[in-house]
């Protein structure tokens, strides 16, 4: 199913999927001018915001009672803001056709850079550098004055100005004049609200699963077994069960609700793994066949062996059983037995059972 032409199939299992989806359709709903309304659940609570043309006219209004005149634009404008701090909110968009008479109109992008910058536990740095689906960010020109109205503060805005160029994410995190977990709930809500470039668009933030990591120690150039998540000297067995575990959580077909983008970062880590584990089976199969004992026991062993079974032929041919003494024989010849044993073998293998009497 979708929302505004948002690909919202399953709820993600992650602590921000449910703040990003908020954030992302609070501001499509304002960038296409949609009216409807906005189910937030977390619970057994359920919140709702309805949107006039793309604007917050209100919330809750059909779960509390209140009188209008009660309640200000600056009231509904902290409740939604709240709504981001709920730990796993499930979030629903329904369209709606007729507009309703509210007073209060605040804009969902001024909601959601507020909302956000609170919920800087949820952006790590170091997790957010392989969750953002780009190299290099750069803010759209477009949206610079954008941003000289949004809830930022001085430091934030000049944060921001300094992505005019193309700049790596690392960099942005760590060398832009903000902590890095300030500067990573920034670049989310910059995100949300449109400001990059086509490179990252509103709201794809994939989660941090083995996709991420499979990548980046694709790109890393580590070696095929820590791609599979294992060591050096792991057994054959475990190469297999490893890259069957990852063929579930990688294979595209096995993750029908992520995004497009998700999805060809899934498949992009699936042809990594299964060219990492076809790698490391031939190098496996190519490798010379040792053994734990030398040459000498394996001659001990297999001149035991022989003893045995040459032992045995010569007691059956002696009992009279000499279909089993032929049996034993023929099994003492395949093991390379000296010339003169070979002889003593032959003599055997030419004896037949002799015929019973004649009563």
């Amino acid at each position: 199913m979708k929302w505004m032409g948002l690909p919202f199939g399953k709820e993600r299992r992650d602590p921000a999927s449910g703040i990003l989806k908020l954030g992302q359709i609070l501001s499509c709903a304002r960038r296409g001018g949609h009216t409807g309304s906005v189910e937030v659940r977390d619970q057994g609570r359920t919140h709702t915001i309805h949107l006039n043309c793309g604007l917050i006219a209100d919330i809750d209004l059909t779960h509390t009672q209140r009188t209008r005149d009660t309640i200000t634009a600056q009231h509904i404008e902290q409740r939604a803001i709240d709504l981001f701090s709920l730990k796993r909110p499930h979030v629903l968009w329904q369209e709606a056709q007729q507009e309703d008479n509210h007073s209060a109109w605040i804009d969902p992008e001024m909601v959601v850079i507020s909302g956000v910058l609170r919920r800087q536990d949820l952006f790590d740095p170091v997790l957010l550098i392989d969750r953002i689906p780009s190299a290099v960010l750069r803010i759209n020109p477009l949206k610079l004055k954008d941003i000289q109205t949004m809830p930022l503060s001085r430091e934030e805005r000049c944060f921001a100005n300094h992505l005019r160029v193309s700049t790596p994410v690392p960099m942005i995190l760590w060398k832009r004049g903000l902590a890095p977990g300030h500067a990573a709930a920034v670049l989310v809500a910059l995100n949300l609200t449109g400001c990059f470039e086509e490179t990252w668009e509103p709201g794809d933030l994939p989660r941090h699963t083995e996709i991420a990591r499979v990548r980046r120690q694709l790109r890393a150039g580590v070696d095929d077994a820590r791609i599979l998540g294992l060591h050096g000297d792991a057994s054959p067995k475990a190469v297999d069960r490893a890259f069957r575990r990852l063929s579930f959580e990688l294979h595209p077909d096995r993750l029908p609700y992520l995004s497009d983008g998700e999805r060809a970062a899934a498949l992009e880590a699936f042809i990594g793994a299964s060219q990492a584990y076809d790698r490391l089976k031939r190098s496996r199969r190519s490798r010379p066949v040792t053994t734990s004992f030398p040459r000498t026991a394996r001659d001990a062993c297999r001149g035991d062996a022989l003893r045995t079974v040459l032992g045995e032929a010569r007691t059956s041919k002696a009992s009279g059983r000499h279909q089993r003494a032929r049996a034993f024989a023929l099994k003492a010849l395949a093991m390379n037995p000296t010339e003169a044993i070979k002889s003593e073998l032959l003599d055997i293998l030419k004896t037949r059972e002799s015929s019973p009497a004649v009563a």
